[in-house]
């Protein structure tokens, strides 16, 4: 810059001399920023002591070559005074504005605007303990592998109301399972909280611990955690026992049942379909007297446990009886014997003879034994449903003619009775038609159709055959013949 000097009495008096003009550029700033802090102090207010030089580096790139004031106000900051004296150990709230001059070389300066935002995470200690009994879910888990489902998200509710009721929105509430690394390094981290399963079987002595974190999404370097802010994991015992459907003979009601294989001591409450509680033998509630067939459910629970777990198994009642025989015919003396039975009952039927096996029944409603010998013989029924008591049957069977012709021409000239090897005959009585007795025969001995040394007229006689059953009881059989000259 050139510059003239003239006396304003003599224009022809001047002088002339140059200077140069040196503008120094102001520091490059950013004129507002948000200053995010973290309430450390624990308190959960919104109030925080802060170290305001850290902002120096958010506000200028040149930060390191600058120098910075502090100011309350903009009118302070405009006017150098009064300054943040302890801008390191500054106590600040959410909310407040602070004021900031960026100084660069040759005092030049400019001022940024400065909002304090405090978030508040920091819970302190927290910890709880959540108990439930093992669970079954089908193809995945059953009751007594020390897994069950839980839902971490009941405590956020405790954690969010240990804050101020203007913040709760603002917070977010993650979980990780042990160990804690997993929660500094965000790894791991439960996706599904409500319906969480316990990873590794756990009982009262060893839980499964489950860590918690707690950010503001306003600003997600504010994170509340700790090894002391966590939640464990109980899973308590579930009764075992087995009990199958059961069967009961219709003669041994009410039948006394009994749970089977118990792995501890449980309390048992059993109830028909209406609810109706069963009697329970005096000695132990692991039996009861089921008194019909239906419906019923036995629960055992275990009081040894802090939640008095239980499970409950349904079973049903089916009935079964021995068999009732409604009939038992023999048709013998025939080319092919045979025994037909019908039978009643509620069982599942089948039969056998003497010392036979056993079969299936034949016919509708029984079964029928064909080609069967003379001589006395023992029928079994015996039931599969519940091997209700084996009926035994005695029956037998006899061979003699259906009629005679004592002319003496060597064919049918005598009548016998024969009941195979076995039978024990004690005698054979003969009787007109007017009971009259005619003869009365022992074993292996036959009647030639006489009366007093004469040939009795044609006509049907009847005889009646004595003998000892296996039981060692005498016992009668009937039939008829007929005599003809």
């Amino acid at each position: 810059i050139y510059v003239q000097m003239t006396n304003n009495s003599d224009p022809a008096c001047y002088d002339r001399t140059s200077f140069e003009i040196e503008v120094y550029p102001l520091p490059k700033v950013t004129y507002e920023l948000d200053f995010n802090l973290c309430d450390e102090d624990s308190d959960n207010t919104n109030d925080t002591l802060m170290n305001l030089t850290n902002v120096n580096s958010h506000l200028s790139t040149n930060y390191e070559n600058e120098s910075f004031l502090y100011f309350e106000s903009l009118i302070a900051a405009e006017n150098g005074l009064p300054i943040i004296t302890n801008p390191e150990n500054y106590m600040g709230s959410d909310g407040d504005v602070i004021w900031v001059r960026t100084i660069a070389d040759h005092g030049c300066f400019a001022i940024s605007k400065v909002n304090i935002k405090v978030t508040i995470t920091n819970t302190g200690a927290y910890n709880k303990t959540i108990e439930l009994c093992d669970d079954f879910v089908e193809g995945i888990s059953d009751d007594q592998d020390g897994m069950s489902e839980f839902d971490l998200t009941q405590v956020s509710e405790d954690i969010l109301n240990l804050y101020p009721a203007s913040i709760r929105p603002d917070l977010n509430i993650t979980f990780y399972p042990a160990p804690f690394t997993n929660v500094q390094l965000q790894t791991n981290m439960i996706r599904t909280p409500s319906k969480y399963r316990n990873t590794t079987a756990n009982t009262l002595d060893t839980p499964e611990r489950i860590f918690i974190k707690i950010e503001n999404k306003d600003n997600l370097d504010c994170a509340g955690m700790g090894e002391d802010l966590y939640i464990d994991l109980i899973v308590n015992k579930t009764p075992y026992f087995e009990l199958e459907n059961q069967t009961i003979c219709t003669g041994n009601l009410p039948q006394p049942i009994q749970v089977l294989n118990p792995k501890d001591t449980y309390e048992y409450v059993w109830k028909d379909a209406d609810g109706n509680i069963l009697t329970i033998d005096a000695s132990s509630s692991e039996i009861a007297f089921i008194p019909d067939e239906g419906e019923y459910t036995v629960t055992a629970t275990d009081t040894s446990t802090n939640l008095n777990c239980s499970k409950t198994i349904n079973f049903s009642v089916e009935l079964s009886s021995s068999a009732i025989v409604k009939s038992l015919t023999v048709f013998d003396n025939l080319k092919s014997n045979r025994i037909v039975l019908v039978v009643d009952g509620l069982g599942d039927y089948v039969y056998a003879l003497d010392d036979g096996s056993y079969n299936n029944g034949n016919s509708l409603d029984g079964h029928v034994f064909h080609n069967v010998k003379e001589g006395l013989h023992q029928i079994h029924i015996k039931d599969l449903k519940n091997d209700c008591t084996t009926i035994h049957k005695e029956v037998v069977l006899l061979r003699f003619p259906k009629h005679i012709t004592p002319n003496h021409d060597g064919k049918y000239d005598t009548f016998y009775v024969y009941g195979g090897d076995n039978l024990q005959v004690l005698k054979v009585t003969i009787f007109d038609r007017n009971g009259k007795v005619i003869a009365v025969l022992n074993k292996n001995e036959s009647w030639n159709g006489t009366y007093l040394g004469k040939i009795l007229p044609k006509s049907d006689y009847w005889f009646r055959v004595d003998f000892i059953d296996l039981q060692g009881i005498v016992r009668e059989r009937k039939g008829h013949f007929s005599l003809v000259n």
